[in-house]
C-alpha cells in the first residue's frame, strides 16, 4: 500500500458483509446539478442547473438558493472567505440586463450575510466556466469565443480576448498562477504568462474536439480529447513549456472533466460513457495509471469535485443525478484488485 492509500484510508472502511460488482456511492443526493462549487470548509455544496441550490453536506439535505436572487446562474467558485463568485443571466426582473455590455454579469454573493454585489458584465450571451488564481488576484471567466481576465484585487476587468472561430474548451491557472493555460475546440492550447498576458507556448493537436487543457501542478497540463469518429479520447499529462509528452495512455469513451485531489496526486476523471459503460476514474498523476474505474453514471458525467479534505466525491451526470463517493473506499476496491482495471 502506497503512502497516498494510506492516508485516504485511514478516514473509512468499506461497509461489512457488502458484496457489489462495482464501487458504490455512499449517498445520491435529492438535488440536481450540471456544475458544483464547494465551499472552503466544506460545508456548502453548491449545484447549479441555472438555479443554484445550496446542500449541506453535513446532513445531505438541500437547504435551498440559501438567500441567492433568483437568476439564472451557469458557474461558481468559492473564495476563501466562504463567499462566491457567480456568473447569471438575467431572471428575476431582467434588473442586471444590459444590452451593451452583454447579458451574462459576475456577483459576489456573501451567504452569512445575504448580500450581493455585482462585480460587472462579463459576456454577451453565456458562460461556460471560471478560473481563480491560489492568491485570488485573477479570474477568468469564459464565453463560446471570448475569455475576461478580471483583476479581483481592484475589481475590474483586467482584458478580454476573442478567440475567432474557435470556441473554447477549457482553461485553468499553475498553482503558483503565474501560467494559465487556454484550450480551443481545433485542437489549441495556449499557455501565458500571467504577467503580461503573453503566450509563452502554443501545442497544435490534430483533434476532433479537444475538452481538457488543465494544470495538476505547477509545470503540467493534463490534456485530452474526445474522437467523434469512434467515441475513444486521447489522455496524457506533459510539461506546459516543452515538447515532450511525459506519459499517455489510451482513454474509453473519451473524457468529459476532470478534477484535483487537494492533498494527493489523485486525478478524477469524468466520461462520456452512458448505460453501463466506464465513465468515472481515479488516475495517479504522479505514478501514471488509473486506480479504479467504473460505471458511475448512466448518462455520462458532467462535472467532479472533491471535498476540500479530500474524502470525498461529488460527481453529477448529464440527467443532472448527483453522487457522493468514498474516497477511500474507492482505494480500498483497488487494493482488493477486485475493480483494477487493466492498464
Amino acid at each position: 500500500m502506497t503512502a497516498l492509500h494510506a492516508v485516504l484510508l485511514l478516514s473509512s472502511v468499506l461497509p461489512v458483509g457488502e458484496s457489489r460488482t462495482g464501487p458504490q456511492p455512499v449517498a445520491v443526493l435529492d438535488q440536481k446539478a450540471w456544475h458544483f462549487a464547494i465551499s472552503p470548509d466544506g460545508k456548502r455544496l453548491v449545484c447549479i442547473t441555472r438555479q443554484v441550490k445550496v446542500v449541506d453536506t453535513a446532513t445531505r439535505k438541500t437547504i435551498g438558493g440559501d438567500g441567492l436572487p433568483n437568476e439564472r446562474y451557469m458557474n461558481g467558485r468559492f473564495l476563501r472567505d466562504g463567499t462566491i463568485l457567480l456568473t447569471f443571466s438575467w431572471g428575476d426582473g431582467d434588473r442586471y440586463r444590459d444590452s451593451k455590455l452583454g447579458d451574462i454579469a459576475l456577483m459576489h454573493f456573501d451567504f452569512d450575510k445575504k448580500k450581493e454585489r455585482i462585480v460587472g458584465h462579463a459576456h454577451r450571451t453565456t458562460s461556460h466556466g471560471m478560473a481563480l488564481t491560489s492568491d485570488e488576484k485573477w479570474l477568468v471567466t469564459r464565453g463560446d469565443q471570448e475569455m475576461v481576465v478580471w483583476n479581483l484585487a481592484d475589481g475590474k476587468k483586467h482584458l478580454s480576448m476573442e478567440t475567432g472561430d474557435s470556441y473554447i474548451k477549457d482553461f485553468s491557472f499553475n498553482d503558483k498562477g503565474t501560467l494559465f493555460s487556454l484550450g480551443l475546440n481545433n485542437g489549441t492550447v495556449k499557455v501565458f504568462s500571467t504577467k503580461d498576458w503573453k503566450v509563452q507556448n502554443e501545442l497544435k493537436y490534430s483533434v476532433t474536439a479537444l475538452h481538457c487543457a488543465r494544470f495538476i501542478d505547477d509545470e503540467r497540463l493534463l490534456i485530452f480529447w474526445f474522437n467523434r469518429i469512434d467515441n475513444s479520447g486521447d489522455f496524457f499529462i506533459r510539461p506546459a513549456l516543452k515538447e515532450d509528452k511525459k506519459s499517455e495512455q489510451r482513454l474509453t469513451h473519451g473524457a468529459s472533466c476532470c478534477a484535483r485531489h487537494p492533498k494527493s496526486s489523485l486525478l478524477a476523471i469524468g466520461g462520456f460513457g452512458s448505460g453501463k459503460e466506464i465513465n468515472l476514474q481515479l488516475y495517479d498523476a504522479e505514478k501514471g495509471g488509473k486506480l479504479v474505474a467504473w460505471n458511475a453514471h448512466d448518462s455520462g458525467i458532467s462535472d467532479v469535485i472533491f471535498s476540500p479534505d479530500g474524502k470525498l466525491l461529488y460527481s453529477c451526470g448529464y440527467a443532472e443525478d448527483v453522487k457522493v463517493w468514498d474516497v477511500a473506499q474507492l482505494i480500498s476496491t483497488t487494493e482488493s484488485g477486485s475493480e483494477k482495471p487493466k492498464r
